[in-house]
C-alpha cells in the first residue's frame, strides 16, 4: 500500500491520506512510492533492455557482413535516422511539462508511443528479401529506425521524467533507479542468453535473417505487455500537474545556467561516447582481433550485462555509504584501466577478454543508477532557483545532448573502419583495419574516461548540500527568503523576485547580450537580432544536405573513397540536424520578440534580472 505524506519543505503536516482537489501553495504532497509502485515503474526496464542484445551486437554487422551494405553508408542511413532527435526531443519534453489533463502530464503518452516503437523495431530486422541493392536496404533500416526512435521519443521522454519526480528523498532515488536498473539488467542477461543459445541452434532456422526476425519480433510483443504497469501501478503528483509549466526557449537557457546539471550533462555527454563504442565494435574485436566464432561476441556480450547487473547492489550499497560523487570516480577509474588493458589482447585471448569484460560490465552497472539519482538532485536545485519542477526539459538534455554525440560515437568507428579498408569480403582484412578496430576499441573509451574523472570531481551536491536545497524549497514555498547552498547567494520567494515571475520568464528568451543591448538602445534592432540566426541556422541546414546529396552522388561502393565519403555525409547530417532545432529554436524566440517590442521592460528592470542571473 502506498505511504501517503507530506513534503517536509511545506513545514506542516496533514493527518489526512486524502490529497484534497485545492491547497494553498505551502501544502504540497508527496507520495512516498512503495517497493510495489517503484517495480511498477521499473519493471518496463526490463522489457526495453531485453531488446538491447540484438541492437547492439547483431545489426550493424547483420547488415554490412550479411547484406554487404558499407559500412560508411550504414553509418550515413544512422545519423540521417538520428538527426530529428535533436528536435523531436526538447520539443516532446516541453509537451510533457506543460500537459495538464484528468490523467496527468505524463502516463498517457506511454501508450501512444510504445506499440509504434515495438512496430519499428521489428521491421529493423526484417528488411524484405527482394530487397538486394545497397542503397535500398539502407532506405528501408534508415525509416525503420527514424520512426523506431521517434516513436521511442513519444514515450521515453515523459516515462523517465515520471521517474524523476517519484519522491524527494535523496537515498530513495538511489533505490528507485537502482531497481529500474537491476530489472533493466536481468532483462539484457536474459536477451544475450537466449541469443547465445540460438547461435549455438542456428540449424533450427533458414537463417541468420530468420533467426532475428522471430526473436525480435517476440521481444517486440513483449514490450507491449510490461509498458501495462507503470499505467495501472505508478499514480503521478497530482501537485506537478497543476502546476503552470515552463517555456521551452527559456527553460532551457535557465536549464544551462544550472552549474551542477552542467557539470552533469559534460559527463554524460563525454560517457555516452566511453560507453558507446566498446559496445559497437566488440562483435569486430571479437572476429578480426581475437579471431573468434561468431557465437563468441553474444557470450562476451553475455558476460558483460551479467557483471554490470551483479554489481548494481554493489553500487547501491556504495552509494548510501559513500555518496554518488565517490563511486563515479571509483567507476571511472576501474573502467579507464579495463580501457587500457583491452590494447594488449591478441589472437585466441578468450579468458583474457573475458575477464575484461566482466570489470567493464561491473563499472558500468553505476551508470544506471547514478545518473538519473544526480539528475533528480539537480531538479530540486532548479526549483530552488526557479520555483518550477522540470523533470521532462532536464532528462532530455541529459539524453538529448548524449544522443547526438553518441551518433557520433556510432558513426565515427564506421566511417573509421571505412576510411581504413575494412571489407568483410576480403579472406584476410589488411593491418590497417585490424589496428584501427584496437585502437577504437581500447585507445578512446580509456582517454574519455580520464575526461570524466577530471569534469566529475567539480560536482558539488553531496547529500548534506541536498537537504539543504530541500529546505531552501520548504522556506520558498512558506513565502520566505532560503540560501542558495552551493553560491551562498540569498534567494527570494520567487512570487517576491526583484524582477517579477513573468517578466524574468520572457526576457529569458534573449541571451546576455541581447538583454545588454536592449537596455543600452532599446527594442529597435530586436526583431532583426532574432530573425538573423533564423536565416543563418537554415542556410546552414539546407548547405549541409544540398552539399551531402552532390558529393554522395554516383558514391554508394564499398571502395575506401566511397565510404571516405559516405563517412564525411554522416557528420554532414548531423550537423544539418543541429541547424534544423537551431532553426527552429530562435523561430520560437519571435513571438516574445514581438511582446517586448509591443510592451518593452524599463531598461533598469533588465539590468536588474541581468544581475540575477
Amino acid at each position: 500500500m502506498t505511504e501517503t505524506r507530506t513534503d517536509p519543505d511545506a513545514g506542516e503536516e496533514t493527518a489526512s491520506t486524502a490529497i484534497p482537489q485545492k491547497k494553498p501553495k505551502a501544502h504540497v504532497t508527496w507520495e512516498k512510492p512503495s517497493i510495489w509502485t517503484k517495480l511498477a515503474y521499473a519493471i518496463p526496464a526490463f522489457s526495453s533492455a531485453a531488446m538491447v542484445a540484438p541492437m547492439a551486437v547483431e545489426l550493424k554487422i547483420f547488415y554490412t557482413d550479411v547484406l554487404l551494405v558499407p559500412a560508411g553508408l550504414l553509418a550515413l542511413a544512422t545519423a540521417i535516422a538520428r538527426a530529428f532527435d535533436a528536435l523531436t526531443d526538447p520539443l516532446m519534453a516541453s509537451i510533457t511539462d506543460n500537459t495538464k489533463t484528468r490523467w496527468g502530464r505524463r502516463k498517457l503518452y506511454i501508450p501512444l508511443g510504445v506499440p509504434l516503437s515495438a512496430l519499428c523495431y521489428w521491421m529493423m530486422f526484417v528488411p524484405p528479401r527482394s530487397l538486394v541493392e545497397p542503397m535500398s536496404v539502407v532506405i528501408w533500416v534508415g525509416l525503420a529506425f527514424a520512426g523506431y526512435y521517434l516513436f521511442h521519443t513519444i514515450w521515453a521522454v515523459p516515462y523517465h521524467a515520471l521517474g524523476l519526480e517519484m519522491t524527494p528523498d535523496y537515498d530513495d532515488r538511489t533505490s528507485l533507479f537502482g531497481i529500474r536498473a537491476i530489472l533493466g539488467g536481468i532483462g539484457v542477461i536474459l536477451s544475450f542468453a537466449i541469443l547465445t543459445w540460438l547461435h549455438t541452434h542456428m540449424d533450427w532456422f533458414y537463417d541468420l535473417r530468420q533467426m532475428l526476425s522471430i526473436l525480435t519480433g517476440i521481444l517486440a510483443f513483449q514490450m507491449l505487455f510490461f509498458y501495462v504497469f507503470p499505467l495501472i501501478g505508478v499514480k503521478e503528483n497530482p501537485d506537478f500537474v497543476q502546476r503552470k509549466g515552463a517555456p521551452l526557449v527559456p527553460g532551457i537557457r535557465r536549464a544551462l545556467r544550472n552549474g551542477p546539471f552542467k557539470i552533469i550533462l559534460t559527463v554524460m555527454i563525454v560517457g555516452s561516447i566511453a560507453s558507446s563504442i566498446p559496445p559497437l565494435l566488440m562483435p569486430y574485436f571479437s572476429k578480426y582481433v581475437l579471431v573468434l566464432p561468431s557465437k563468441y561476441r553474444s557470450i562476451f556480450a553475455l558476460i558483460y550485462v551479467i557483471a554490470m547487473t551483479a554489481g548494481m547492489p554493489v553500487w547501491m550499497r556504495l552509494t548510501r555509504k559513500y555518496g554518488k560523487l565517490v563511486v563515479w570516480v571509483i567507476s571511472a577509474v576501474l573502467a579507464g584501466i579495463a580501457g587500457f588493458a583491452f590494447w594488449f589482447l591478441r589472437q585466441g585471448m578468450v579468458v583474457a577478454m573475458a575477464l575484461l569484460e566482466v570489470v567493464r560490465g561491473f563499472c558500468a552497472g553505476s551508470h544506471g543508477i547514478l545518473g538519473p539519482a544526480m539528475l533528480a538532485d539537480v531538479v530540486d536545485y532548479d526549483e530552488l532557483r526557479t520555483g518550477k519542477r522540470r523533470e521532462a526539459q532536464f532528462s532530455v538534455f541529459l539524453s538529448l545532448l548524449p544522443k547526438f554525440i553518441s551518433i557520433i560515437a556510432a558513426t565515427l568507428p564506421l566511417a573509421i573502419l571505412g576510411i581504413s579498408g575494412y571489407d568483410p569480403s576480403m579472406d584476410v582484412l589488411p593491418d590497417t583495419a585490424v589496428l584501427a578496430i584496437r585502437s577504437l576499441f581500447s585507445w578512446f573509451p580509456l582517454g574519455f574516461q580520464v575526461v570524466i574523472l577530471i569534469v566529475i570531481l567539480k560536482y558539488p551536491i553531496s547529500k548534506f548540500v541536498h537537504e539543504q536545497i530541500r529546505e531552501g524549497v520548504g522556506l520558498h514555498r512558506q513565502g520566505k527568503e532560503a540560501v542558495d547552498p552551493i553560491t551562498g547567494r540569498t534567494l527570494p520567494p520567487h512570487d517576491k523576485q526583484i524582477v517579477d515571475e513573468d517578466t524574468g520568464w520572457l526576457l529569458d528568451n534573449f541571451s546576455v547580450k541581447e538583454l545588454m543591448h536592449i537596455a543600452e538602445k532599446g527594442t529597435s534592432q530586436l526583431a532583426t537580432q532574432v530573425r538573423v540566426p533564423i536565416v543563418r541556422a537554415g542556410l546552414i541546414c539546407l548547405g549541409t544536405i544540398v552539399a551531402t546529396i552532390w558529393m554522395l552522388r554516383d558514391s554508394m561502393s564499398m571502395s575506401q573513397m566511397d565510404q571516405l565519403k559516405q563517412g564525411i555525409g554522416s557528420f554532414l547530417v548531423i550537423v544539418a540536424g543541429l541547424a534544423l532545432t537551431m532553426t527552429v529554436f530562435h523561430i520560437l524566440r519571435l513571438r516574445a520578440a514581438r511582446n517586448l517590442i509591443d510592451e518593452p521592460v524599463d531598461a533598469d528592470v533588465i539590468r536588474k534580472h541581468l544581475d540575477i542571473i
